[in-house]
């Protein structure tokens, strides 16, 4: 009896062998299936994994649906594509060769880099950078330096918080905010920078800063609507294909310094690897 148990034990590890890994996977875990393409399987573990926790059930639905949708789309492709592409098609050992030394060099010039790249910039080089290349830094709407005032057309004092937008004198400014935020106003004097006059228009809640900025007299552009009277008052300005103000190219030109610095980096690289190979003899042309 004892035999024939083994026997029938040694009969049925053998059958479960001629089983397929995936079809035994799924028999051994027990895991429910999400979809199928072929015999590509997607388990619901795998998508539950790639969802957050805490998100509700609705967008966790949609998560993975698109998901799952994504995941079919990739192997429907690829199962045509071993289906109807040629032999040496399907060969993609070149490109992963070429893909793997791209990788490789990609990240060696990172490190390269990341332990050589000067970060540090100072003002005279942003300036310096700013004089050489001012026919790039071109402002395509107008620009303003402007302060800017919403209140309630209710409010008596108007008359008097009215001039104080134009002054020159911080304590004048300090009145205005002190007193704006009596009267639960809206004051901004945009930290005294530049800005695009799109971003000046939103303030009196309209797109059309071109009709906005025909309404100036004296520097002063005075609107109500409804109970709210918006004033502001246009310290300066410049009209469109303007050069940009420096300070408004002060991210982008660190951004440029820093990539120049990189490429000069980089290329001083690739000169010293190739003359130290021809100098030492691993680099030979015949």
């Amino acid at each position: 009896m004892r035999k024939y148990a083994c026997i029938l034990l040694t009969s049925v590890i053998v059958a479960s062998g001629l089983v397929s890994c995936k079809a035994l996977q799924k028999v051994l875990s027990r895991d429910e299936l999400a979809a199928s393409v072929g015999d590509e399987l997607l388990y619901r573990r795998e998508v539950e994994s790639l969802i957050p926790k805490g998100v509700s059930s609705s967008d966790s639905l949609n998560m993975a649906r698109s998901y799952i949708q994504a995941w079919a789309k990739d192997n429907i492709y690829i199962q045509n594509a071993q289906k109807y592409l040629s032999k040496a098609d399907l060969d993609v050992t070149k490109e992963l060769e070429d893909y793997r030394k791209g990788l490789l060099k990609y990240r060696y010039e990172q490190l390269f880099v990341n332990e050589r790249l000067d970060t540090a910039i100072t003002e005279e080089q942003i300036q310096s950078y700013y004089d050489r290349h001012k026919g790039q830094f071109i402002s395509s709407v107008p620009l303003v330096r402007a302060r800017f005032l919403s209140i309630d057309k209710g409010v008596k004092t108007i008359y008097k918080m009215r001039p104080l937008l134009s002054s020159q004198i911080l304590s004048d400014l300090e009145d205005l905010s002190s007193q704006a935020f009596d009267h639960d106003a809206e004051f901004t004097y945009f930290n005294d920078e530049w800005i695009s006059a799109e971003v000046f228009a939103s303030h009196f809640d309209t797109n059309d800063y071109n009709a906005l900025l025909q309404r100036r007299n004296g520097g002063y552009i005075d609107i109500t609507k409804g109970n709210t009277r918006y004033i502001a008052y246009v310290c300066d300005y410049l009209p469109p294909q303007s050069v940009l103000p420096v300070e408004m190219c002060q991210d982008e030109i660190c951004d440029l310094i820093l990539s120049e610095r990189k490429n000069q980096l980089l290329n001083a690289l690739e000169q010293d690897l190739l003359e130290t190979a021809r100098r030492t003899g691993k680099y030979k042309i015949y």
